[in-house]
């Protein structure tokens, strides 16, 4: 035994240690192979009993030993063993997520009373009513919600567009899908959505009447922006919305325009009749970022700018040609946010969302900007932090709004609000008339006060670090931190607590979170920067607090933190710094480097690299973007990077430059935010030497402009980045804010997603998708591809041979079922010594039980193949032997 190699000594130990019954064969090994073998494998004969194969002990024995050997197991009897170094599996590209936290699960919407209720929202945005029906765009759960009859209350939906049913909540991109709708409208017995990811709008020209009916007609060749703008967007990002069922008003957020269709469009991309551009047409002083609609089509057109000042402007009368607007008014409640919607009511009154409440002119639509409103109804929270201030009080009622707030307002007057960030509809049966005047009901939420998202212990923009024990999740929305003690192992696992990060009454922004075993850290913008360390899992008792600076250094405007055995490292990116103490400082302490490094944002460290993101703008135009990385044993106050990536010549690029940037481990990654995608080397010295990523995650390859969406296998703004134990958790940013876990310890791609991924590379190859077996041509050839019924697996052949679907590659078993013995006789001589295993033959999947797991196998459809697998392991059968693939299709 002296010359095995060690790993194989090891399982030896192991089998002995176990009591499982084994011999080793060499001999065997010899007749299989053809010839002797030197490469440190091993043939070993295991008893082939249910107490010594089948046992719990025996199952977690092989399961373990699969992350450090490649092995072929035959269940007649015999083991091949075949030891293997650095053979630790890795992510792969366009893998599923395995885990999902801050969510209801995969491809779920939740529900707020009963199953499939469609009450538990995600952030609604525009809400519409043609006086009989309801319509609310529930953004982030990619759907539109119909109600028949107008609800005064918790009352479900009737029908539901963009999803077949009340549960699913993935976006896609036919007619039947909508991919982070924002606006909807409906008048006429015809419906509108603005399908705002998708960069297109979807009408519908009669009403629909049933789940996930598709679209009639699409418009998805907006303009482009010619105001010289880099919007980071490859569409028009299409926001607010509206119709009378005669004329159709778009507004094109990336691009900075209106869209005017003066009749009701009647075929795909119709080019609208008039471009608004807010100043006749001028180069600068126009729209920047338009959202929404205020109109009656005839009398006054007002939209709503989020990134411009002033940031709403009215037309007098609904213009005919691109004309400036006549005037424009702040909102007079918070001059720094924008006021939402704008409805004239059938009794002469306009409405709008004004934060934290409604402004109303009696008068009419306002002519001039002195036309001061004739009432406010709500009040300011106590907090900035609204969530945590929902109750309606002898004061009135705060609007926890946001960016996505509308009104709606029937022809009796009752009023629909949809609150984006209250995560719910609040309505008045009439148009209110006094300022403390509460909501009369309130629909996704069981009262007015509760805010399902918080109640559900759900994170906004959610940052996560890890040390392999423990996760835990900052909030610069809210300025918390949650913590989960220990690593969750399924989906939806709630955080056990959640606390306030900083005092301060002031929202802070940038946070970021570092950690080293369980040294933990963290920095804000709160109180002219903060820095917070603990000495053990995060709580609300730091147990080192800086604010303002640390010795010499101010703060002006912090970004980043990193941490590593000998450093901290902090990233001010007001002052274009990242400051560099020995680790861990006092606070008289002064950095022992700085390194000047303007646009410097969110930063990382494993102790040999240093990483920093890098933005430089020159008017809003993002102009060079890049990660910058450091050999941290070099490390001095003039120390330039050892590579700047993009890589001179490298296959990917960023758009408006990545969002954050993780080195651990020896590995390098980053969430490059909005082209929705992580980038991966499983080598930080590959990126280094300019290597590309060897993975990508969120799409299905290095091409530019993939359109982001959510999915197990899809991403929406990535953000946040953390890794241990072969895992990696990726978050998303205020448009979605899941947190995904990657591991990278097994495959954990599905069949669904594997085969579109191939269908969308190889359509021609293999034809049009339908059924089990596809069949294409190749030069001649006939090729088959075929998943197995239970979506569980993916298998292809051609001439015979075997080829299964792993990690973006068609890989062959080397085995030829031509001139072998048929499927039909292998299964009848399967079924003849396993019967009591698979259990009765029918059907082309068998079901049965061994121990405590549940096995399954199928043979193909037309008889030419056969496969089984176990716990997710997949297993050929060839020449009277099982044997393993090593793949695991969790």
């Amino acid at each position: 035994m002296a010359i095995l190699h060690p790993g194989l000594r090891e399982f030896v130990g192991l089998l002995i240690g176990k009591k499982v019954a084994y011999l080793i064969v060499g001999g065997y090994a010899v007749g299989f192979h053809g010839h002797p073998r030197y490469k440190g494998g091993l043939a070993v004969w295991i008893r082939n009993t249910g107490e010594n194969i089948y046992s719990e002990k025996y199952r977690r024995l092989i399961m373990n030993l699969r992350k450090k050997a490649l092995i072929v197991l035959s269940m007649l009897s015999v083991f091949i063993f075949s030891w293997v170094n650095n053979s630790m599996a890795w992510l792969s590209t366009y893998q599923n997520a395995d885990i999902i936290l801050n969510a209801p699960g995969f491809n779920n919407a939740g529900y707020l009373n009963s199953t499939n209720d469609g009450l538990l929202f995600n952030h609604p945005m525009n809400i519409s009513t043609d006086g009989t029906h309801l319509l609310l765009a529930d953004t982030m759960n990619n759907r539109v919600l119909i109600w028949n009859t107008l609800p005064s209350g918790n009352v479900s939906p009737d029908i539901v567009l963009g999803q077949t049913d009340f549960t699913g909540n993935d976006s896609g991109s036919s007619l039947s899908q909508l991919n982070w709708p924002v606006g909807v409208t409906a008048t006429n017995g015809k419906v509108v959505v603005a399908d705002t990811w998708n960069h297109r709008i979807l009408i519908w020209n009669t009403f629909p009447t049933k789940n996930g009916q598709s679209a009639d007609l699409y418009f998805d060749n907006f303009p482009k922006d010619t105001s010289g703008v880099n919007r980071g967007f490859d569409g028009a990002w299409p926001w607010g919305i509206w119709t009378n069922g005669t004329k159709l008003v778009v507004s094109g957020t990336q691009i900075g325009k209106v869209l005017i269709w003066n009749t009701f469009p009647t075929t795909n991309n119709q080019s609208p009749d008039l471009i608004l551009t807010g100043n006749g047409g001028q180069l600068s002083g126009g729209f920047n970022t338009p959202r929404t609609i205020g109109t009656d089509g005839k009398s006054y057109l007002v939209i709503g700018d989020h990134g411009a000042n002033p940031t709403n402007m009215f037309w007098n009368t609904f213009p005919g040609t691109d004309t400036t607007y006549n005037f424009a008014i702040n909102n007079p409640q918070n001059a720094s946010e924008m006021m939402w919607g704008g409805k004239l009511t059938s009794n002469g009154k306009f409405v709008i969302v004004s934060s934290p409440g409604l402004s109303i002119w009696n008068n009419g639509v306002p002519t001039s900007s002195s036309q001061s409103a004739s009432l406010f109804v709500g009040r300011f929270p106590t907090t900035w932090q609204a969530q945590y201030d929902e109750n309606c009080t002898t004061d009135g009622y705060p609007l926890d709004d946001g960016d996505g707030t509308d009104i709606a307002v029937t022809t009796s007057g009752r009023v629909y609000v949809s609150l984006y960030n209250g995560n719910k509809v609040i309505g008045y049966n009439s148009i209110p008339t006094y300022k403390q005047q509460c909501p009369d009901f309130v629909i996704g939420s069981p009262n007015l006060a509760t805010n399902t998202y918080y109640s559900n212990k759900y994170i906004q923009n959610p940052i996560p670090a890890t040390n392999g024990t423990s996760l835990v999740a900052g909030s610069d929305f809210d300025n918390t931190i949650s913590v989960w003690k220990t690593i969750p192992s399924s989906n939806s696992t709630p955080p056990d607590s959640t606390f306030t990060f900083s005092s301060s009454n002031v929202p802070p922004s940038s946070m970021a979170i570092a950690v080293l075993n369980n040294t933990w850290a963290a920095v804000n913008n709160s109180q002219g920067g903060e820095v917070h360390i603990w000495n053990s899992l995060p709580s609300a008792n730091t147990d080192t607090v800086f604010t303002g600076g640390i010795g010499t250094v101010t703060f002006q405007g912090l970004s980043g933190i990193a941490l590593d055995n000998k450093y901290l490292y902090i990233a001010d990116n007001a002052a274009g710094k990242i400051y560099i103490w020995n680790v861990l400082p006092d606070k008289n302490a002064s950095p022992v480097f700085t390194l000047s490094l303007k646009g410097v944002n969110r930063i990382s460290s494993d102790g040999q690299y240093l990483a920093a993101i890098v933005y430089t703008q020159s008017n809003g135009t993002s102009v060079h973007n890049t990660v910058n990385i450091y050999q941290v044993s070099s490390l001095s106050s003039s120390l330039n990077p050892i590579a700047q990536l993009p890589a001179t010549g490298a296959s990917y690029d960023f758009a408006l430059g990545p969002g954050n940037v993780l080195v651990s481990n020896g590995h390098l990654f980053i969430a490059d935010i909005n082209y929705g995608r992580v980038l991966v080397w499983q080598s930080t010295a590959d990126a280094v030497t300019g290597k590309d990523p060897d993975v990508v995650l969120g799409q299905p390859d290095l091409k530019q402009g993939m359109k982001e969406a959510i999915g197990k296998n899809k991403l929406l703004q990535p953000l946040g980045l953390a890794f241990a134990n072969d895992r990696l958790w990726v978050s998303e940013f205020k448009f979605q804010s899941r947190l995904l876990g990657f591991s990278s310890s097994t495959d954990s791609s599905d069949a669904a997603s594997t085969i579109s991924a191939i269908y969308a590379q190889d359509s021609t190859f293999f034809g049009s998708k339908s059924g089990d077996i596809q069949i294409g041509t190749y030069n001649g050839s006939n090729y088959y591809v075929q998943w197995f019924s239970n979506g569980t697996a993916l298998l292809a052949w051609t001439d015979g041979y075997m080829y299964y679907y792993y990690n973006a590659n068609w890989n062959s078993f080397g085995i030829s079922w031509k001139g072998i013995t048929k499927a039909s006789s292998m299964i009848d001589s399967i079924y003849a010594q396993f019967s009591n295993f698979f259990g009765t033959k029918s059907g082309s999947v068998q079901i049965g039980t061994a121990g405590t797991g549940t096995y399954y196998m199928q043979w193909f459809m037309n008889g030419t193949g056969l496969l089984a697998w176990t716990d997710g392991y997949m297993y050929y059968y060839y020449n009277g032997y099982w044997f393993a693939m090593n793949i695991a299709w969790k």
